[in-house]
């Protein structure tokens, strides 16, 4: 389903507020990178997704620039393809697709810490 950006802001808002894990594959110009962490911050401009060892240890950070996306699209946990459920990320409940230019984001919600 296609979202619009302020339902997207939501979502992701939602997420972090409740310390939703999130996964993620970025696919950029012929790259693609997988990741996964917690939403660490976020406003209209930027999405953090920071990936910790053990508490203080940062490991791994992605940051996106939203104010330049140019879609979204929102899926719930029936639309996200078993295989992709099952064994990659654990226990998806949504998914988040966010094109930028020249790529495409797409983050998997798991459940609610």
């Amino acid at each position: 389903m296609i979202a619009l950006f302020d339902e997207a802001l939501g979502l992701l808002s939602k997420w972090k507020s409740e310390s939703v894990g999130v996964r993620g594959i970025l696919v950029v110009d012929g790259g693609a990178v997988t990741f996964g962490g917690l939403i660490k911050f976020l406003s209209p401009d930027a999405l953090v997704i920071t990936q910790y060892a053990k508490p203080g240890q940062k490991v791994a950070e992605v940051k996106l620039a939203l104010g330049t996306a140019t879609a979204f699209e929102y899926g719930d946990v029936r639309e996200i393809p078993e295989e992709i459920r099952d064994t990659h990320f654990g226990k998806i409940s949504s998914i988040l697709v966010i094109h930028i230019p020249g790529g495409i984001c797409t983050l998997f919600a798991g459940e609610p810490s």
